[in-house]
């Protein structure tokens, strides 16, 4: 039998089944694949999608720490003026004393030794202690503007020890030994605020 011979009607009905016979074959392997491809897609854009999300994260929160990161700087800026000025912990004490020195001489204090001292031993510390330790004679009224002197001066001061003596019995009322030991704090290597 020949495909010749056969009526149109089987011809139609025996393509329609070669058609249904290879789309069955298709779609037993061609959609499982379909799927699995569909699914990968998915996955990978999902992947994609949280990565996406992360970066954006990522860079808010780069932004917020540079900010941070600029308040920080500009913070240490304001509290480095209130420094000792001195390449080294031993410039920035005489430094100290120099400031200590002026402001005892405009409050009317006679300074009558000056002991300078600045921890060398710390190398590669960020801030290096110093301080200056004076004997003066003052009235009460010198003593008080030379701590007012202290205290509203461009650095940042402390003082550790205010003694105050009457020098002799049969002195003066207002004649007192006084003696002073001022700190600060020095950047080594930074221009301060002094």
């Amino acid at each position: 039998m020949s495909f010749a011979r056969i009526n149109q009607r089987d011809r139609w009905a025996l393509a329609l089944g070669a058609i249904v016979i290879v789309a069955t074959l298709i779609g037993a392997r061609g959609v499982p694949t379909l799927m699995s491809w569909t699914r990968e897609r998915q996955s990978s854009a999902a992947e994609l999608t949280a990565e996406l999300h992360g970066l954006r994260h990522a860079v808010a929160t780069q932004r917020e720490r540079r900010a941070q990161l600029a308040a920080g700087t500009a913070s240490l800026s304001r509290l480095e003026t209130g420094l000792l000025a001195g390449a080294t912990p031993a410039s920035a004490a005489a430094a100290l004393a120099q400031f200590v020195g002026h402001a005892a001489d405009s409050s009317g204090v006679h300074v009558r030794s000056t002991q300078v001292r600045g921890d060398t031993a710390r190398t590669g510390a960020v801030f290096a202690p110093v301080s200056v330790r004076i004997d003066a004679t003052a009235d009460v009224r010198g003593l008080t503007n030379l701590l007012a002197r202290l205290e509203r001066g461009p650095m940042v001061l402390v003082v550790r020890v205010l003694s105050i003596t009457q020098p002799e019995p049969n002195a003066e009322m207002e004649a007192l030994a006084v003696e002073l030991t001022v700190e600060g704090l020095s950047r080594p290597g930074t221009k301060g605020g002094s």
